[in-house]
């Protein structure tokens, strides 16, 4: 659970999926590149195992000060 200001951008890919990179407040041009790099990750995934994103979103947060590097679950 995240709890704070954020702003957010979003793309919605060919399969209905939608992704979207929330940033602090005010920073949300800083998460143009991960939002990019996901949704192109995600279509590159869905076309090399033939498999649907089994979700109807993705939900990335960026936090400039969390001392774990990466944390991936579905929630």
């Amino acid at each position: 659970m995240i709890i704070g200001k954020f702003d957010f951008i979003e793309e919605s890919l060919e399969s209905g999926v939608t992704a979207r990179v929330y940033t602090p407040s005010g920073l949300v041009e800083k998460g143009r590149y991960t939002l990019d790099l996901a949704v192109k990750t995600l279509k590159f995934y869905e076309e090399y195992f033939d498999i649907p994103y089994p979700l109807a979103k993705l939900d990335l947060v960026s936090l400039h000060s969390m001392h774990v590097r990466a944390m991936e679950n579905w929630g």
